[in-house]
């Protein structure tokens, strides 16, 4: 082996060894909630991360990320609790994507070996060596304009993708606003939303779709609807009434510190949402906070828009937050 090629290996099996080492060290460390909180966005925050934010949706999500620590949950477990929850969009620093990467690699990389394969062709021709220099010239010139014609493929793939089985040719879809969904079965509603997934007027139906699977108490179907609402341009209206019911389900599941993160939001998307009032009021009870419950009760009862029947409720949950509180 010569010289340079010992040096070559040496420099390789180094950069690889320093790489697993760096690897190790940082998957031991200990996770830093204030760097992690620098990667997720606040919601009320026009770029600017919970950890920096003031606001009590950033301080609540802030409290989230400390529990999820405690839980002994790694710094990126923690970014795709956040994104499974409330959608990609809430990191400020998406995680790599490694097929990605190498979608983008393969063209450029291709591209480059084409680039130099016809340098070597053009050298290859200026030599005088007879027939052998022919062929040789010739295979050279085939492999080149074959890596190229391979880049340039995966290149325009990463920008021309084909239309999915059953979507819309065109993105027009009507649906009656006044349309009564009650006689809609579930998989009617799913048929028509599996075609129609990104059009901003499905919305109503994903939400009548929602409700049913909540009501129902199927908690996981309903959230993936709720997620679907807010990910497709929802209106402050639909946002919050599917942040209020993810609310609840969280609550439900034992996530207090989460489903406030979740009302908080709701109520910051639509601060008349009577619901997630009511919602997170229990939760504050629930976790002896009474004062904190209070004048969200006591807006509820002034709220005309409220159910009279539900009075009786509203003012037994207040008795308990003021004398908890």
């Amino acid at each position: 082996m010569t010289a340079r090629k010992v040096l070559s290996w040496s420099f390789t099996l180094a950069a690889v060894a320093v790489l697993g080492w760096g690897m190790l060290a940082a998957s031991s460390a200990d996770v830093d909630p204030l760097a992690v909180g620098d990667k997720i966005a606040c919601p009320k925050c026009e770029g600017e991360s919970i950890a920096s934010s003031q606001t009590p949706t950033a301080r609540a999500m802030m409290e989230v990320v400390d529990e999820r620590i405690g839980e002994g949950l790694t710094e990126r477990e923690i970014l795709d609790w956040f994104a499974a929850r409330y959608g990609p969009d809430i990191l400020l620093e998406p995680p790599l994507d490694l097929g990605g990467v190498a979608l983008w690699a393969v063209p450029v990389v291709a591209v480059a070996g084409g680039a130099f394969l016809a340098f070597r062709a053009a050298r290859v021709r200026r030599r005088p060596d007879g027939p052998a220099s022919s062929g040789r010239y010739s295979l050279v010139v085939l492999g080149a304009g074959a890596l190229v014609l391979t880049g340039l493929a995966f290149g325009i793939g990463q920008f021309v993708q084909p239309r999915a089985p059953g979507s819309a040719v065109s993105g027009n879809l009507e649906i009656d606003p006044n349309q009564d969904l009650d006689g809609v079965t579930n998989a009617e509603m799913e048929a028509v939303l599996e075609q129609f997934a990104d059009i901003p007027e499905a919305n109503r139906m994903r939400l009548a779709l929602a409700r049913r699977y909540f009501e129902e108490g199927d908690y996981s179907r309903a959230v993936a609807q709720f997620q679907l609402v807010l990910g497709n341009d929802p209106t402050p209206v639909e946002a919050s009434e599917a942040l209020g019911r993810i609310g609840w389900i969280l609550f439900a599941n034992g996530e207090a510190s989460a489903a406030e993160v979740a009302y908080l939001q709701a109520l910051d998307a639509l601060a008349t949402n009577s619901e997630a009032k009511w919602f997170y009021a229990i939760l504050l009870v629930e976790e002896d906070r009474g004062a904190e419950a209070v004048p969200l009760l006591e807006a509820l009862l002034d709220d005309e828009s409220v159910p009279a029947e539900v009075d009786d409720e509203i003012e037994r949950l207040l008795e308990t937050a003021r004398s908890g509180s």
